[in-house]
């Protein structure tokens, strides 16, 4: 187990960025920890999570709009 970061975590524009970013790490060889799916964080949230060489996570997600939970 590991203290501190859990994760860093980037906003794509597109839903697609985020396929395109897994069939990059498919391609590296990449550790995947989840390929892309929905979440319920937000509506419409939908991320890839995979590590670096050194394993730290990293997470590419794209939510529609502003990203805003309604209120």
């Amino acid at each position: 187990s590991r203290t501190g970061l859990h994760h860093l975590c980037f906003r794509a524009r597109e839903r697609e960025d985020v396929d395109a970013l897994h069939e990059m790490l498919l391609g590296m060889d990449a550790t995947i920890v989840h390929g892309p799916q929905e979440d319920a964080w937000a509506p419409g949230y939908y991320s890839i999570l995979f590590e670096d060489p050194d394993g730290i996570r990293l997470e590419m997600n794209h939510v529609p709009g502003r990203g805003l939970l309604p209120s």
